[in-house]
């Protein structure tokens, strides 16, 4: 559908149902499709799915949580990095 080609990005918590019904074909090929994004405290182990996805991890921190800022620039570096391909 024509709203799908205008996805930037993709947020994701790791458990492949959550995609489900989307018409973007599996996972795999969603994530190649568009920008997937999975935010994770730096202390946090990664989900398996997320380590087989082409998904940006964002750590974050739980005591410093000004260092959010750090994430924000590393997801807008990546969309940019698309946006330029393009």
């Amino acid at each position: 559908s024509a709203h799908w080609r205008r996805v930037v990005a993709v947020f994701t918590f790791g458990k492949e149902w959550q995609f489900k019904g989307w018409n973007l074909g599996d996972t795999v090929t969603m994530f190649h499709r568009v920008c997937g994004f999975y935010l994770a405290f730096r202390d946090e182990t990664l989900p398996p799915a997320v380590t087989t996805w082409n998904v940006t991890v964002l750590r974050l921190d739980k005591n410093s949580r000004h260092m959010d800022v750090i994430a924000v620039r590393g997801f807008w570096d990546v969309i940019d990095r698309t946006a330029t391909k393009s």
